[in-house]
């Protein structure tokens, strides 16, 4: 296996097919459509990475609340609220925990490295974070313990812990900024760089350093570094290729896009099937995609609220409850992005991470206009209560100037 400083995202891509935690699907054989070279394309990508940090933002202070709990608290959140609302503290502003935290700088490590280069960007990811889940936990300690012998042997790439959590998708929407540039000048992606050491090669030197990846091949490496699971891995590559045919949109496309989108790529590679927690026998199992198609039609069909449908297959971290409730939320509002952070907001026990997929989905739709303009300038802009005022601004800014030719 070739050292970490050469490993680039095609040959840690063949690393994880070995894995076995997914098939290789026929999508990873689909090329991106070109994305129109246009301003209002960026203003999409902007509001995908913003929609990110909002929906983050709004959710945190009653993250893990059921709906009815946080209605009693705080009611209809709408806006950013205290964590405590019996000690107000003034300005109130939208804060980051790990969902923005990790999405902003991996964007800041593609940027720093001109592209994707993955051991840069899982060591990025094993620092300390605000909130985060046992299985981030659990790859922080593995990458943390590695010595310097085993990173260059391409250890790193075993860190990932096989566990069906959310804290992947949570941070997808960067993988597709390196292929962003190359979309709009017409051009494959080949993550070449000899001076970001981003070039994939093969220790046997079979010439694959030259072989393209595209956004889906991309994810896997960016979900499998940390959480390498077969349903993880699987929602990472859909959503990755559903946030680009968002971007391509000019109107929002029918409901069922969402849900028929999702299980025809999940199930192209799903390949661990799970009990859900809100049937009364966990003997029954099933794959991500079979429970979605199955339970998201019946709800959508008989018109349940996002309310009812969350409350019925719940809305935890755990993967088979977060993606249905995404999926739903998207059928249900995904025409207006406002509307649909908010019952994400209001509608879920994971708040602050379903609104931060949500955000990002509907960023890539609708664009930064899509976005309230409270709910902006409202953020801090810092990842860490140290960091200066505004910076997830300056980075997409940084990130602009790389991967971005003004038409």
């Amino acid at each position: 296996m070739a050292s970490n400083s050469t490993v680039g995202p095609r040959e840690a891509f063949e690393y994880f097919c070995s894995t076995g935690k997914f098939r290789r699907g026929e999508i990873f054989s689909v090329a991106p459509r070109a994305l129109p070279h246009t301003a209002g394309t960026w203003e999409k990508v902007h509001g995908m990475l913003i929609g990110v940090a909002v929906g983050d933002a709004l959710g945190a202070p009653s993250e893990t609340m059921l709906p009815e709990e946080r209605q009693s608290v705080y009611g209809q959140v709408r806006d950013y609220v205290q964590e405590n609302p019996r000690r107000p503290v003034l300005p109130l502003q939208g804060k980051a925990t790990d969902d923005t935290q990790t999405t902003f700088w991996t964007i800041d490590q593609m940027t720093k490295d001109g592209g994707f280069v993955p051991y840069n960007v899982a060591d990025r990811l094993a620092r300390p974070q605000t909130g985060g889940g046992s299985t981030t936990a659990g790859f922080i300690r593995n990458f943390r313990a590695l010595a310097p012998p085993d990173i260059a042997l391409g250890e790193w790439m075993k860190c990932g812990i096989d566990a069906a959590s959310n804290g992947s998708l949570m941070r997808i929407t960067p993988v597709l900024l390196p292929h962003i540039k190359a979309s709009i000048c017409g051009a494959a992606v080949h993550q070449v760089s000899e001076a970001t050491s981003s070039t994939s090669t093969t220790a046997s030197g079979t010439g694959a350093e030259h072989m393209v990846t595209n956004p889906w091949m991309d994810a896997v490496v960016l979900s499998a570094v940390s959480h390498n699971n077969s349903m993880g891995i699987a929602s990472c590559v859909a959503f990755s290729f559903m946030l680009w045919e968002l971007l391509c949109m000019s109107a929002p496309p029918p409901p069922m896009w969402y849900l028929d989108t999702f299980v025809s790529i999940a199930k192209q590679l799903e390949t661990e099937k799970f009990a859900p927690r809100n049937l009364p026998s966990q003997e029954t199992k099933y794959f991500l995609w079979e429970f979605c198609d199955t339970r998201l039609r019946h709800a959508y069909t008989t018109n349940m609220s996002v309310l009812e449908g969350c409350t019925s297959w719940h809305s935890g971290a755990f993967l088979m409850e977060t993606v249905p409730c995404v999926l739903y939320i998207l059928m249900k509002h995904g025409d207006n992005a406002e509307e649909a952070i908010i019952r994400a907001v209001n509608d879920t026990k994971d708040n602050d991470t379903i609104a931060s997929i949500v955000g990002g989905c509907v960023g890539a739709l609708h664009g930064i206009q899509g976005i309230p303009n409270r709910w902006i300038e409202g953020h801090s802009g810092r990842l860490l209560p140290t960091d200066p005022n505004r910076l997830i601004f300056q980075i997409l800014e940084q990130a602009k100037s790389t991967f971005w030719v003004d038409p």
